[in-house]
């Protein structure tokens, strides 16, 4: 069988901002299959600083899934995650 949907993973408004060049080294946010930005994770003594770049604004519940896995992320490696939230790449 085949997949039925045949969606891309990034909305063409956001393609710009997608860096090919950087697929293999950047981490990609996905919301339900889609790219909706990037995240990098910088590594401290006793935390680790959990960049956030959003393409756009981002739900609530986009927030609150994001934060959820930082902090996931933050306990796998046995650290405390802060979450560094910087502005959307393109406005709402």
């Amino acid at each position: 069988g085949s997949y039925a949907d045949h969606s891309p993973i990034i909305e063409n408004r956001y393609a710009r901002l997608w860096d090919r060049k950087h697929d293999v080294l950047t981490h990609y946010l996905l919301i339900d299959g889609t790219i909706i930005g990037s995240w990098q994770r910088t590594l401290k003594k006793d935390t680790t600083i959990v960049q956030i770049k959003p393409f756009a604004t981002l739900t609530d519940d986009q927030m609150q899934a994001i934060t959820i896995a930082a902090y996931r992320l933050g306990s796998f490696l046995g650290l405390t995650a802060i979450i560094d939230w910087l502005p959307p790449m393109m406005p709402a």
